[in-house]
């Protein structure tokens, strides 16, 4: 699996085009799908409308440090290095 830019993944699929198993599994492995439970990458920002549920949030930053992001019931946030 790779995760594609939009440019890349469009690139795969421009006229006259054949693209193989790979560019279609980085297509699908690149897109979020909110109906699929497992994991979700985003490399961008994310802005939530509603609610936003999740039982397990791992955020990095840009030295590649990751923590994981733990919310209570009662709402409160700490995150601990992973």
């Amino acid at each position: 699996m790779a995760l594609k830019t939009s440019a890349e993944l469009k690139s795969f699929f421009e006229t006259g085009d054949y693209p193989d198993q790979s560019a279609f599994t980085d297509l699908i492995d690149s897109c979020y799908n909110n109906s699929v439970s497992g994991d979700s990458v985003f490399h961008n920002d994310l802005t939530v409308n509603g609610n936003f549920v999740c039982d397990n949030i791992i955020l990095s930053d840009n030295n590649s440090n990751k923590y994981r992001l733990i919310v209570t019931n009662s709402g409160e946030l700490s995150a601990f290095a992973i």
